[in-house]
């Protein structure tokens, strides 16, 4: 299956981004860029809550799209003193 495929099973975005407690706009991001794995528990939660056996944590893990992993944030590096003079 695909992060699409697995979408549609819910219904629509709305309503998994509605269940998930997720912005729709992000949910409809993951349709290209894969489901990120920190969302898998959330996500087999409600798949069992509405009775979807086709969505398992297996499935998750091998069919959404590669690479779609959680990212941290870029580290800010600390102003020099001439940059915060400037301020």
């Amino acid at each position: 299956m695909t992060a699409e495929e697995i979408i549609s099973a819910f219904g629509t975005v709305r309503s998994l981004a509605d269940a998930l407690g997720r912005p729709p706009s992000l949910v409809w991001r993951w349709k290209t860029r894969g489901i990120p794995a920190h969302e898998f528990p959330g996500i087999v939660d409600e798949a069992q809550r509405r009775r979807l056996k086709a969505i398992t944590f297996e499935v998750l893990a091998t069919h959404t799209a590669p690479g779609a992993v959680r990212r941290s944030p870029k580290p800010v590096e600390p102003a020099s003193s001439a940059e915060r003079e400037m301020a």
